[in-house]
């Protein structure tokens, strides 16, 4: 390779194409064959912080150039305009979610209009239980009638309550409380006859199951103003990763079947799911060091979030063109928005996850010590 030009797969606009492109200065030069691929920033849609200016670092170092803040960041909630202001950032641009109920509690709902006012740019419930479907049908009246969309979770609180685990053979070899797919696809069932009743725009968080696929794609099919995402664990682990009771890998939703993981890819691949996030969850080694179901739920994804795609696509269980669709056109339009700036990725190069740069504020990523691909080098705005 030339000093002067470099061999690049360059992602715009849903296409991957080969080119020739100027060697920027601030590049590393090598006389390898390095596959260089230069992509849109991404944008995540969940990401969860103990310690702001830690989860910026581990972000901007990972080419995330937008996330979403969940409401239940920063040990408070985001339920008041004031709050929302505070989260406000521009390296990396942080979008700060308002929850949509008073305390995430599942009953009073948010004063939604001043959250938007405030600068809010969406509504989540962070995936806490909603109590009932009547409030659940207010809130997106509400936030239609004030043009915000919401950002739920499908789950069933009295199907998933008690659980911690997939309800399968792992979970009853491990004498845990299972969690079955249909407390999501039950509460997914709910969710997509209230978006039809009401015509509210809504964005479907962390999708686990196959029938939660099928469903949604059902959905946009007739012609519902629905997406949805999936986080990164569920694409890259199941059921069996918990198996000596790993806490690292106690996530809700669950890790589920491999046939579910399967269908998630290929969700993914068709375009039925719009994103992919990394739902990003630190928790401190205490909370992980508990009984299992007493452990707090949650992985730390953030700075791997790129990397762990990249190991799908090498796997060839993603193509290129659908997986960095999912990380950035596909979740800024979920937002309304473009992607933010443009990345320079060295796809050959590996590391160590945990040795090359911050994780996060926590210390629970179930991926420590894995060797990943992919090494971002630019980040222009």
């Amino acid at each position: 390779m030339a000093d002067s030009t470099v061999s690049v797969k360059h992602y715009q606009n849903g296409c991957v194409a080969s080119d020739s492109l100027p060697l920027p200065k601030a590049l590393p030069k090598s006389d390898s064959a390095a596959s260089w691929l230069v992509m849109p920033g991404i944008t995540d849609l969940a990401v969860h912080s103990r310690d702001l200016e830690t989860e910026a670092a581990a972000a901007r170092a990972s080419g995330i150039t937008r996330f979403c803040l969940q409401p239940d960041s920063l040990n408070q909630v985001a339920d008041r305009a004031s709050l929302v202001a505070e989260s406000q950032s521009e390296t990396p641009e942080i979008l700060a979610l308002g929850a949509t109920t008073r305390s995430l509690q599942g009953t009073q709902l948010s004063d939604l209009a001043s959250l938007k006012n405030g600068g809010c740019i969406a509504a989540s419930d962070a995936g806490t239980l909603w109590r009932d479907s009547c409030t659940l049908k207010r809130a997106l009246e509400y936030a239609q009638s004030v043009g915000l969309r919401l950002h739920l979770h499908p789950n069933n609180a009295v199907l998933s309550e008690e659980g911690c685990a997939h309800a399968g053979s792992m979970s009853t070899r491990l004498g845990l409380n299972g969690i079955p797919s249909a407390a999501e696809t039950s509460a997914l069932c709910t969710l997509l006859e209230l978006i039809e009743d009401t015509n509210s725009e809504l964005h479907i968080a962390r999708i686990s199951c196959a029938r939660s696929v099928a469903l949604i794609a059902d959905a946009k099919a007739r012609g519902l103003p629905v997406t949805a995402d999936v986080a990164i664990h569920n694409l890259v682990l199941n059921e069996s990763a918990i198996d000596g009771f790993n806490a690292l890998c106690h996530t809700l939703p669950p890790l589920r079947t491999e046939a579910d993981r399967q269908a998630l890819l290929q969700g993914v691949e068709d375009g039925i799911l719009d994103a992919i996030v990394s739902d990003h969850r630190p928790c401190s080694s205490d909370d992980k060091l508990k009984p299992f179901p007493a452990t707090k739920a949650g992985a730390m994804s953030l700075s791997v979030l790129l990397p762990l795609t990249l190991s799908l696509i090498a796997a060839k269980e993603l193509s290129l063109e659908s997986a960095l669709r999912a990380l950035t056109e596909g979740p800024a339009a979920v937002l309304n928005r473009q992607p933010k700036g443009t990345l320079w990725v060295d796809t050959t190069s590996s590391f160590t996850v945990g040795e090359k740069h911050s994780l996060g504020s926590g210390d629970n990523s179930p991926y420590r010590g894995w060797t990943l691909p992919g090494d971002v080098h630019i980040i222009s705005e």
